[in-house]
């Protein structure tokens, strides 16, 4: 009887969704951009659908209820930004009630989407300099404009659209924490990433990160596939993630690129081999960063027309002091000229990364939301360095990458980062996999429980 009751929940499903798609008719006259945010509110949940039967369908009913619940609070939330805007606003521009990057993303996809439309070329050096509010021309600007090319101006297609990328993360983090644990510590990973409020707070919001934490978990979920048991068909299938990030976010390729090379050197002369593990690491780590402080260098004639400065260090500590303002600075006076100051900066970035905001910083109504997250992640350090040692003496050949990147990705962060609310987002792709550690960490097994055992 009870798997009688599992099957017929996706066929209810695809039943309620086929009324809503003759329902759908009377939209047919109704302008693009009006009717565009249902169309993706349907789609997003009949893809989630198919994504969940293919990863996990023996806990299909607890992963989809999970990814309904996450996909209605964006969906409410975005909304009601949405509607407020047109009241309470601050940005100035209609759908944007908030003042951040998500209007320039705005204004100037739409600007690219008419020229589009228009039939007319996009000149990069004109655009910066007449369309443009800030000083950056990024791929998401042409996934705005390309979404809006589409469907015309719709500022809450966008809130939808990354609603979805948000809350379909739950789906593949459910599966990596039950393959690497059990279902217990799947259920709650999956609670962290769909309900932790300023992951909710992202993803109601025209910003790139929701996208960039998808394909993030998207890789590493792939990888844990590959490596529990290899299949050229999941090989194939990371291209496509890979090359999201590179176009919305290219210094996470050096990155990843190295993590998955540092592993299988590690998995391979270390992986039994206790007392070398960090010092891979270690080693690991050092390549890693000075990779990405060489492709870094690739862009030095933009560095000295942007900053007038001509080394790296020196264009790291510039990105710093202009971000270092307001009560979220970090350090605004250090110096970072030379590689001394750069190594004893590394306890105090490394500090920032992993634990700012902290409470004394916080200055504003909006800064103090973060305050309850924050102390939540603090009583969360030690289940999660528990999740870590874990897996480290347990499960090693599978979270290695996991662990090596999170601490990479953060240690760039405090360095590049001067402001600690600009970090509280940039570091949002990590907590994914910060939870999945965590929730290892509640529910592990004893000390003496066999390793690389199969879920």
């Amino acid at each position: 009887m009870r798997n009688q009751n599992l099957n017929s929940y996706p066929i209810k499903l695809f039943f309620f969704i086929g009324v809503f798609l003759l329902a759908g008719i009377v939209f047919v006259w109704t302008p693009g951009e009006d009717v565009a945010p249902f169309i993706i509110l349907l789609f997003g949940i009949v893809i989630a659908l198919f994504v969940t039967i293919m990863v996990e369908p023996h806990d299909f009913k607890t992963v989809f209820s999970l990814f309904l619940i996450a996909f209605a609070i964006r969906v409410f939330l975005s909304t009601l930004l949405f509607l407020l805007s047109y009241s309470y606003g601050s940005s100035g521009v209609e759908g944007y009630l908030l003042d951040n990057d998500g209007v320039g993303y705005d204004l100037n996809g739409w600007y690219i989407a008419q020229r589009y439309n228009a039939g007319l070329e996009i000149d990069p050096l004109f655009y910066l300099i007449e369309g443009n509010l800030g000083w950056t021309l990024t791929p998401y600007h042409f996934w705005v404009a390309r979404v809006y090319q589409v469907i015309g101006r719709s500022p809450l297609s966008l809130f939808f659209i990354n609603s979805f990328a948000s809350a379909l993360v739950i789906i593949f983090i459910y599966s990596m924490a039950k393959q690497l644990l059990d279902k217990k510590a799947a259920i709650l990973c999956a609670a962290f990433a769909g309900f932790f409020p300023s992951l909710i707070l992202w993803s109601a919001q025209n910003l790139k990160d929701p996208i960039i934490n998808l394909m993030l978990c998207l890789v590493f979920f792939l990888w844990l596939r590959i490596i529990r048991k290899f299949k050229i068909f999941y090989l194939l299938l990371s291209i496509f993630p890979l090359y999201v990030l590179y176009k919305l976010s290219p210094l996470f390729i050096p990155c990843l690129v190295l993590t998955f090379f540092f592993s299988l050197i590690t998995i391979l002369y270390g992986a039994r081999k206790k007392k070398i593990q960090f010092l891979f690491m270690a080693i690991g780590l050092t390549a890693a960063s000075i990779t990405v402080i060489y492709f870094s260098n690739l862009l030095e004639p933009l560095v000295i027309k942007l900053t007038g400065e001509t080394t790296i260090l020196k264009f790291i500590a510039e990105g710093r002091r202009l971000k270092a303002y307001g009560n979220l600075a970090i350090m605004p006076g250090f110096s970072m000229s030379n590689p001394m100051d750069a190594l004893l900066f590394l306890p105090i970035a490394l500090t920032y990364a992993w634990f700012s905001p902290f409470p004394w910083q916080i200055g504003s109504v909006a800064q103090i939301t973060a305050l309850p997250e924050m102390l939540l992640f603090y009583l969360l350090v030690p289940p999660f360095l528990k999740g870590i040692s874990y897996c480290w003496k347990n499960k090693f050949r599978e979270t290695f990458p996991l662990i090596f990147f999170m601490v990479f990705i953060m240690l760039m962060l405090g360095y590049v980062e001067g402001n600690s609310g600009t970090l509280f987002r940039h570091k949002s792709p990590i907590l994914c996999l910060i939870f999945i550690f965590i929730s290892i960490g509640i529910f592990k097994k004893p000390e003496n429980y066999h390793k690389n055992l199969p879920v």
